[in-house]
């Protein structure tokens, strides 16, 4: 059996501290109805009043997914596509005009999935490009763009039933990044 996917997948989120909101949404170009993608940061502590006021940027993200099952119960997938990355909202609003606030960001992955009634093993081998890594400069408690990011790694995860009611699972999780 072969399953493919090809589709316009947006992402929003919402994240409060000190007031700062974070939140999104935008309509389907085919549809009209609402999809995530947006993001609007506010961010109104009293304290830092120069971080403060509110600001839209989106970003369209294409995502590609394909899964081939090889037998009854062991299925090859791989997806990628594009989202974005921010470590910091407070940065999408402070930022110049002109400037990247929402960065860019290509990830993939090529993995095998072997479940049975009792557990389910699975590898997966991974990808991630950022076009601007933000890393926090402890002297003045913020962000700084530093320029774009390659990551790469093996994701490989077991889980097994021990009784109905009770589970054990392992993660093991290899990355290897670098700034480009």
């Amino acid at each position: 059996m072969l399953v493919a996917g090809l589709g316009l997948s947006l992402s929003s989120s919402l994240y409060a501290q000190d007031g700062l909101v974070v939140r999104g949404s935008v309509l389907d170009a085919t549809s009209g109805k609402p999809m995530s993608g947006a993001v609007v940061a506010v961010w109104r502590p009293a304290a830092v009043p120069h971080v403060s006021g509110v600001r839209w940027h989106g970003l369209v993200s294409p995502k590609a997914n394909l899964a081939v099952q090889l037998a009854p119960q062991t299925t090859l997938f791989g997806n990628v596509g594009y989202g974005f990355h921010s470590n910091d909202a407070r940065d999408v609003v402070a930022a110049a005009r002109d400037s990247i606030v929402i960065p860019r960001a290509l990830g993939a992955e090529l993995g095998l999935r072997h479940y049975w009634t009792g557990g389910t093993l699975a590898a997966a081998l991974w990808a991630t490009d950022l076009q601007s890594e933000l890393v926090y400069n402890g002297d003045e408690g913020t962000t700084e763009p530093s320029g774009r990011t390659r990551r790469h790694g093996l994701d490989l995860e077991g889980r097994i039933r021990l009784t109905p009611w009770l589970w054990a699972d392992a993660d093991l999780n290899l990355a290897h990044g670098r700034f480009r």
